[in-house]
């Protein structure tokens, strides 16, 4: 990620990072990076401030780096239990664990245990931006405290 030391830090331009880090398939990078995001500093602990969109972006980085367990434990913890992504991401789980053998599903449903090597299978798209396609501006473009402007009239040319 050293190719990026010269992004702006606002939690909205490194979400959006993260996600484009999991849809080239740099998923290492995209879990450090949420894990500086989303997690208290030292521990292993969720912020309570962190949003759904982040917590559901973290637990899809960690099932791509092959921890299905991992997400799981992220995703019950969000508002919205019921929220599209999240869903999707556990119907994966779901159809991946029906494939194990007998006895590696049934250390997967007694232990929560994966096997080494884990890959869920994917059929929805790699993460949630953090905006609306309508909100995105130019890192130059945002005032300081990260909101987006109020929206003016165009300028028209004479």
């Amino acid at each position: 990620m050293s190719g990026f030391k010269r992004l702006p830090r606002s939690p909205l331009i490194m979400e959006t990072l993260g996600v484009c880090l999991m849809r080239s398939n740099q998923n290492a990078l995209a879990v450090n990076l949420f894990r500086r995001l989303a997690l208290n500093p030292g521990t292993t602990v969720i912020r309570m401030d962190a949003s759904d969109g982040l917590r559901v972006n973290f637990a899809t980085a960690i099932l791509l780096h092959g921890s299905p367990s991992g997400a799981l434990d992220i995703l019950q913890d969000l508002q919205d239990r019921d929220c599209l992504p999240a869903v999707r991401m556990k119907a994966a789980i779901q159809r991946w664990a029906k494939g194990l053998s007998f006895w590696r599903r049934l250390d997967w449903k007694w232990n929560r245990i994966e096997p080494a090597n884990t890959q869920v299978p994917i059929d929805f798209e790699l993460g949630e931006f953090p905006f609306t396609i309508g909100q995105a501006k130019v890192a130059s473009e945002l005032p300081s405290d990260g909101k987006p402007p109020k929206r003016t009239a165009p300028k028209l040319a004479a």
